[in-house]
């Protein structure tokens, strides 16, 4: 089995790519987000273990509805689209933290979550690890 992922970080796409993001793909989470069961086992387990204050569902939604996608990527498995995810990023609790969230479309619901430092700049960041062509070409792409 053959696993590509491609990915663009928000300092790299273009005014489509992230019209596409705010405009297609984070209306489909707002409709389709089960607040009932919103995490993946992994993600419940990071949450328990990695936050002094776990994260509660409204914590969730703000995050995943209201944050700034950072990041978005395509996972293909033997040449064939399996998930399309994006990676959300947004301060909670009085802004102590960012919380971070990795959301796949196909699975609706959060796959892992991490905590970053308000005064994380990413200098460490290297776009060289980032797909350089646009993933989305069109907004009505899907």
């Amino acid at each position: 089995m053959k696993k590509v992922v491609k990915k663009r970080h928000v300092l790299q796409m273009t005014d489509i790519e992230k019209d596409y993001l705010n405009s297609i793909i984070r209306p489909q989470i707002r409709k389709q987000f089960n607040k009932h069961k919103p995490l993946s086992e992994h993600t419940l387990d990071r949450l328990q273990s990695k936050f002094d204050i776990v994260p509660t569902v409204y914590d969730i939604e703000d995050v995943l509805f209201n944050g700034n996608i950072i990041e978005y990527k395509e996972i293909y498995t033997n040449n064939k689209l399996t998930d399309k995810r994006i990676v959300v990023r947004k301060g909670i609790h009085n802004n102590k933290y960012d919380l971070v969230l990795v959301y796949s479309v196909k699975w609706n619901k959060v796959v892992t979550a991490w905590k970053n430092e308000l005064s994380d700049n990413h200098r460490t960041l290297d776009l060289r690890l980032y797909d350089n062509n646009p993933l989305i070409e069109t907004l009505d792409e899907g």
